[in-house]
Formats: C-alpha cells, structure tokens, sequence
C-alpha cells in the first residue's frame, strides 16, 4: 500500500515549503516508511511534523485540527517507547540541511494505511517550532516544574504554528523510493 503528500505553497500556508513525502506499507500490520523530500524550508532549522486528524485545508492548515490521536493518549515520543504518544506524533522532529532541504526516511510503528489507525485522508502537518517530546515544563530530574508549559506539552509538544500542511492521499503507484 502506498499514500502519498504533496506541499504546495498556494495550497498550504504561508511558506514557501514544497515538495513530498511518499508513504509505503508492505502489509496492514509492518511498519510504515515514510520518505520526507521537502525545499524551502529555512536553513539548518528543526520544525515538529505530526499527522491532524482531517485532510481539509479550506482555511490552509488551521483546518486540519489536532494531532491524530484515536487511542486518546498524551502527546509524546517514539524516543520514550514506554510511555504514550498520539498515533499522529511519528518521529516528532526533522532537520532541515544548510541548504533548506529535508530527504529523510523513517519508519513508525503506531501508524497504518489501512484500519483504525489509517492516515489516509487526514494531513501531515509541517510546525515552525522543535517539538519538546511532551517533555516541557518538566525539570532535570522529570519532575513538573512549569505547570502551564507542561500541560501544553503534552497536548502539542509546543510546536508553535502551522507552517506548511498537505493531505495524505491513496498512491497507486507501485514504485517507492
């Protein structure tokens, strides 16, 4: 099964962010690859990626909503496999090159293209910000210390605004690389 999302900058936002990220899985229960190859972006710079729960951007990525989150957990991190995180979360952060550019693959566990899970049809959401991993407000020692800071992180990972936006669509192509 293969999906895939197109960044248009008439069509998302206000960046100047293009590009795609092709999605494949082999079967409804394997692992997702996700193939990020996006331009435009600032240089050197970490913005949050997350799945929002619907694939409608007729108000740009404002119409999207919140983070994808069927199992109704808290925001969190693949980085803390033993604590919960939204099913929309996926790696959290990617890394812009010096020259603006993002091709990088990864794979995620808790998404699918298929069944309760699918993220076909809702949208990928590209954030100004770094995602803090549901860990802001929170001390050295893991303790809250910053109790405004920490409730939002746990809702978004303070990833600030929504900088570019696309909807994740069925590919019927049968080539992924």
């Amino acid at each position: 099964m293969n999906a895939i999302v197109f960044f248009d900058p008439n069509c998302s936002g206000n960046s100047n962010i293009k590009g795609t990220i092709k999605i494949h899985q082999c079967s409804p229960k394997s692992p997702v690859l996700f193939h990020v190859n996006l331009t435009g972006l600032s240089k050197d710079t970490v913005h949050a990626i997350h799945v929002h729960e619907y694939g409608n951007l007729t108000k740009g990525c404002m119409s999207t909503g919140s983070h994808f989150n069927p199992t109704n957990e808290t925001h969190g991190s693949y980085l803390y496999p033993k604590e919960p995180r939204h099913v929309g979360d996926l790696i959290n952060n990617i890394q812009s090159s010096k020259k603006g550019v993002i091709n990088y693959k990864f794979w995620d566990h808790l998404t699918s293209l298929s069944g309760p899970m699918s993220i076909v049809g809702r949208a990928i959401v590209i954030h100004e910000g770094k995602d803090d991993l549901g860990r802001g407000g929170l001390g050295p020692n893991g303790r809250v210390i910053n109790k405004k800071v920490h409730k939002e992180s746990l809702k978004t990972g303070n990833a600030g605004g929504r900088m570019a936006c696309g909807i994740i669509g069925r590919d019927k192509s049968h080539h992924f690389t």
